[in-house]
C-alpha cells in the first residue's frame, strides 16, 4: 500500500504525517483528537494543552486495553463454542454409527 503525506491540525498545532491510511481517515482522527483535547482544556482551564493531550492519550490507552481484553474474551468464547460444536458433531456421528449397528443387528 502506498504512503501519503497529510497535514493535520490538532489543538492549534500543525503536524505533517506520513501514513498508509487514507488522508480522510487521518484527518478524521486528528479532528476527533483535537476535539477531545480542546474539550478537556475548556472544562479545566488550569491544564495546558500538553497536559490535556497526555490525559487524552491515557484515556485512549485505557479504552484500547479494555477493548483488546474484551476481544480476547470473545475469541476465547468462540474457540470454546467451536470446540463444543466439534465434540457434539463427533458424538452425533458416534450415535449414528451405533444406531446403524443396532439396526443391522435387528434386521
Amino acid at each position: 500500500m502506498s504512503k501519503s503525506k497529510v497535514t493535520v491540525n490538532i489543538a492549534g498545532m500543525n503536524f505533517s504525517l506520513v501514513s498508509e491510511d487514507e488522508p480522510a481517515y487521518v484527518e478524521e482522527l486528528a479532528r476527533e483528537l483535537s476535539a477531545k483535547i480542546e474539550e478537556l482544556v475548556a472544562s479545566n482551564p488550569s491544564i495546558s494543552v500538553s497536559q490535556a493531550a497526555i490525559l487524552v492519550a491515557l484515556d485512549s490507552e485505557d479504552e484500547l486495553k479494555k477493548h483488546n481484553n474484551s476481544s480476547d474474551n470473545l475469541r476465547s468464547q468462540i474457540k470454546d463454542y467451536l470446540e463444543d460444536a466439534a465434540r457434539a458433531r463427533m458424538e452425533a456421528e458416534n450415535y449414528k454409527r451405533e444406531l446403524e449397528k443396532l439396526k443391522a443387528q435387528l434386521g
